[in-house]
């Protein structure tokens, strides 16, 4: 019997940009910064972010870096002193301050602004 190795190497460093895309019928936007890398998980602080609307309630976004979110009470906030699990295909699972089953998947943000809409 042969055994494969299915640990994955974590795909993160320190300085990272993650960020979620989740609402019903809202395009909601939140970034994190990478803050603490083990091999399998990853600290993450929540960062401000700068959005330069087009239309009505809707436009870019791009993370504000040097900004943290101190306590913030959005859905999915991440919490200094908190590790994130990073899964085998490179998301991050972030957790609904709202609890059971309900979380939310980051990914590597590369650079380009990403759309949202606050519109409901």
């Amino acid at each position: 019997m042969t055994r494969t190795n299915n640990t994955a190497t974590n795909p993160y460093k320190v300085g990272d940009i993650v960020f979620i895309r989740w609402g019903y019928s809202m395009i909601l936007i939140q970034y994190y910064k990478v803050t603490r890398v083990t091999p399998s998980k990853v600290g993450l602080v929540e960062l401000e972010q700068d959005e330069q609307y087009t239309g009505y309630l809707s436009g870019k976004t791009t993370p504000i870096e040097d900004k943290e979110i101190e306590g913030s009470n959005a859905p999915y906030s991440a919490h200094k002193d908190c590790l994130y699990k990073v899964c085998e295909d490179g998301r991050i699972r972030i957790p609904s301050y709202r609890g059971g089953h309900d979380y939310k998947n980051a990914k590597k943000w590369h650079g380009t602004p990403l759309t949202f809409d606050h519109c409901d």
